[in-house]
C-alpha cells in the first residue's frame, strides 16, 4: 500500500472513532463525487496560527504552477502535517482565490487585503521570500479540528500534495 493510501485510510479510521460523528464526512471523502482531499507541510509559527484560529487565509506563491493552483476548491479537505513531523489535523476550504502576476497584480493589494488574515507578520521576510512567485492560491480556513497525531512515510521534500481529486474516482 502506498504512503498516500495509507495516510487516507489513517485519516477516515482516525475520523470514525471520534465523539463526533463524521459519517457524512467519511462518505464524501471515499465517494466517486466527493470531495477533494490535499495534505499540505506548514513550518512555524504558521501552523500554531491556523491551530490557534489566528491565520484564517492559507497562502501558496510559485514560480511555476504546481499544487494546489487551480487544483483546490471550496468545501476540500487540507490534512495539517507537521515539517519533518506527523499529521495533526485538518481543515475544510471556504473560498479559493487564484493569482498570477502581472501589472495589476502585486504583493502590496495582497497585503493590503489579506496580510493579517494571511498572518504574514509573522515573518519580517514573507514578501521578499516570495517575490520571484507568479502564481498563487490564497485559500480561506475554515473549520479546523486536531487529529491525534500520525507518521506517514513520505519521503520527498513537495510542501502540497493532492491525494484525491475532486469528483474524480476514490481509490476506495
Amino acid at each position: 500500500m502506498k504512503w498516500k493510501d495509507k495516510l487516507l485510510s489513517e485519516f477516515i479510521f482516525q475520523l470514525s472513532n471520534r465523539d463526533r460523528n463524521w459519517d457524512s464526512l467519511i462518505s464524501e471523502i471515499t465517494s466517486n463525487k466527493g470531495i477533494g482531499i490535499h495534505m499540505a507541510v506548514f513550518n512555524e509559527p504558521f501552523l500554531s496560527a491556523i491551530i490557534e484560529k489566528r491565520k484564517t487565509i492559507e497562502s501558496r506563491f510559485s514560480v511555476n504552477r504546481i499544487n494546489p493552483f487551480r487544483r483546490i476548491f471550496k468545501d476540500d479537505l487540507v490534512l495539517l502535517k507537521r515539517t519533518a513531523g506527523n499529521i495533526i489535523g485538518f481543515f475544510q476550504c471556504g473560498n479559493i482565490e487564484f493569482w498570477v502576476k502581472s501589472k495589476g497584480a502585486n504583493f502590496e493589494k495582497l497585503e493590503s487585503k489579506y496580510g493579517n488574515s494571511m498572518c504574514t507578520y509573522l515573518d519580517e521576510n514573507f514578501w521578499a521570500n516570495r517575490e520571484s512567485s507568479r502564481y498563487g492560491t490564497l485559500i480561506e480556513i475554515k473549520d479546523c479540528h486536531l487529529l491525534e497525531g500520525f507518521s506517514i512515510s513520505k519521503q520527498d521534500r513537495t510542501t502540497w500534495v493532492v491525494l484525491k481529486e475532486r469528483n474524480k474516482l476514490s481509490i476506495f
